[in-house]
């Protein structure tokens, strides 16, 4: 089947807060992206960044209150998201946008059998007989890589690694176009967090589904990912295909990331270490918010807000001084 060609979803200046009494939140500052047919978007970047609250603004699912979406265009499959109702969207959710979560446990109804909880996603959005949900259901399990007698069992009778693989079954039972997935292995071993990857990667594509990957993990990131999104509070800093941004990363904060992950080449006692913390998401810095802690900052980096620069077809970057030069690490 030919990949279909154009952007699956368009997300344009997406500004999400959290209004609490005494504070506010600036969670999502401004996130701009697009995400072809069949493609894998990874959100690199630290806790706290606002991967995962850009993930739920996506689905409508930003808890309200205190979470408001204050600005911003969600175009799915040529239609704002942000335009349709409750019902509308409870319509969307499931059927044609799915999320995986990074705690199975608390995901899965620890009272119902998981193959019921795999057969409810398939009777709210599908028109299938009981027995055919039924026989769906098999199957679902059977692609993950679970005996389909096991579907009469509870969730505290699998394994971390199974149930995971049960989310992954509720997630894509009624083949969604778009698959987000919220640190899917971040509570797996090694061993076992390969095995899932490397199912997401085999579903995605017998599905022929686009995928949000969230992760702080830049190896997970390369190994799945077709073009990657690095996050900082709050903002994209920089984006691009997988290959040119670990082959020429721009953006200061980018390259120290890359710096503090240990190197099979290089022989030093202590990891380039980036100076000081993220900011309080209740009180950023003027300007760019890396600018504290960056090492190439100017005196005009503290008053004006960088914008993504394109410094290629599909390279961008919110660097002004940085962005254009590269940095030579």
């Amino acid at each position: 089947m030919a990949k279909q060609q154009g952007n699956m979803l368009d997300v344009r200046n997406l500004v999400i807060r959290y209004e609490l009494e005494e504070s506010t939140v600036h969670a999502v500052e401004g996130i701009s992206f697009t995400l072809g047919y069949g493609e894998t978007l990874g959100f690199v970047g630290e806790t706290g960044a606002g991967k995962t609250t850009t993930a739920l603004g996506l689905m409508r699912l930003v808890p309200s209150p205190p979470g408001r979406i204050l600005s911003g265009e969600i175009i799915f499959e040529g239609e704002d998201v942000m335009k349709k109702n409750p019902e509308q969207m409870r319509i969307i959710r499931g059927r044609k946008i799915s999320f995986i979560s990074q705690d199975p446990m608390t995901s899965l109804n620890p009272v119902m059998t998981v193959g019921r909880q795999i057969g409810e996603m398939i009777e709210l959005h599908s028109q299938l007989t009981k027995k055919d949900a039924v026989e769906r259901v098999k199957e679902m399990l059977s692609l993950v890589g679970i005996r389909e007698e096991r579907m009469n069992d509870y969730p505290h009778q699998f394994s971390g690694g199974m149930r995971q693989r049960v989310l992954i079954a509720i997630a894509l039972a009624c083949s969604p176009g778009l698959l987000i997935a919220d640190e899917p292995t971040t509570a797996l071993d090694v061993t076992i967090q390969a095995q899932v990857l490397s199912l997401m990667r085999d579903l995605k594509n017998k599905f022929d589904t686009s995928m949000i990957l969230i992760t702080h993990d830049l190896g997970v990131a390369a190994e799945t990912c077709d073009k990657v999104a690095i996050i900082y509070a709050g903002r994209i800093v920089e984006i691009a295909n997988t290959r040119s941004l670990f082959l020429d990363p721009r953006h200061p904060y980018t390259v120290g990331v890359f710096g503090s992950i240990p190197s099979m080449d290089k022989n030093q006692d202590l990891l380039d270490a980036i100076p000081g913390l993220m900011p309080d998401p209740t009180d950023l810095p003027p300007g760019c918010p890396f600018h504290p802690r960056c090492t190439y900052a100017v005196a005009n980096c503290s008053k004006e807000v960088p914008e993504l620069e394109h410094i290629g077809a599909t390279h961008g970057v919110a660097c002004p001084v940085c962005g254009l030069r590269g940095i030579k690490r």
